[in-house]
Formats: structure tokens, sequence, C-alpha cells
């Protein structure tokens, strides 16, 4: 019997809201901001929307810009449930959308003008000044700017 070995266990990102739609000048819509679901929905086919537990087709809202928004008035008091699925079936530490890593993603601490990001070989990542840089085993290079560039080799020849 040939060996069918152990599929990787997967982690998904789902985020869910449930509350109620804000209603301005005939438009019923909730902000993706703190103050409405806190998320931004990836898209529409990875979005389902509910009022009253009722689910809703895709031409009932539109995801916009900074908000969800229906294209008929919902009363204050229907309850709407947002789900939305970012990813399915990828590693967990995947938890980023596209363009969106900032200093906070990778866990380490900000650093000041004109430092560099670094790691010490180990997978700890910090901040430091780019300092000197050895180009030919002693030979010392030390580079201002990218436009100043001082090679002194040391009086080798």
């Amino acid at each position: 019997m040939s060996y069918l070995g152990k599929a990787e266990l997967k982690a998904s990102k789902i985020k869910k809201w449930t509350g109620y739609a804000t209603t301005v000048d005939g438009v019923s819509f909730v902000p993706y901001s703190s103050t409405g679901m806190g998320f931004t929905p990836f898209n529409e086919n990875s979005t389902w929307v509910t009022i009253n537990g009722i689910k809703q087709h895709g031409s009932a809202y539109s995801l916009e810009s900074t908000q969800l928004s229906f294209a008929s008035v919902v009363s204050t008091n229907d309850e709407i449930e947002v789900v939305c699925i970012f990813d399915v079936g990828v590693p967990t530490y995947v938890d980023v959308i596209e363009n969106t890593v900032d200093v906070a993603a990778l866990d380490t601490s900000d650093g000041t003008a004109g430092q560099v990001l670094t790691t010490d070989g180990a997978g700890n990542l910090s901040f430091s000044s780019a300092g000197l840089g050895d180009i030919d085993g002693g030979d010392s290079a030390t580079v201002y700017s990218v436009a100043d560039i001082i090679i002194d080799s040391g009086g080798a020849t």
C-alpha cells in the first residue's frame, strides 16, 4: 500500500461584523473605519452580507472605497452581518493584504531617519545605521550618500 501522507493544516483569516447601518440622505451604508466594521473587505467575491439573517444578493450592496453601501434603504432596526474571507488554505503567517506591510507588521521597533533594516541571521530584525562596508577582505568603503562614495584601498596597490 502506498504512503498517502498527512496534509499540512492551514488556517483561514475570516473577519465578521454584526451591527446596524447608518442612513444619510436616503443611502444606507456601513463605514469600514473603526467606527464601523473595523476592517475593509477584500473584495465582493469573498464577502457575504446578511440582513436579519437573510443572505443578500451581490446586487443588493456594493463595496466602495470607504464603506459598504446598500442599493436600497435599510431600516436602522435591521441587523446586518458582514463576513469576509481574506484567504483560504494558506499558512497562518501570511496575514497581510498587498501593500499593507509596515513597521508594526514586521514586529520590530521603528528606526530613525537614515537607518536600514538589518537581520542577525537568526530571524530577528532591527534598525541600525548603514555604517562601513567591507569590499575586499579588509579594504574599507564609507558610503555617505547615494551620490558620494569614497573608497579607501588602505594603501594597497
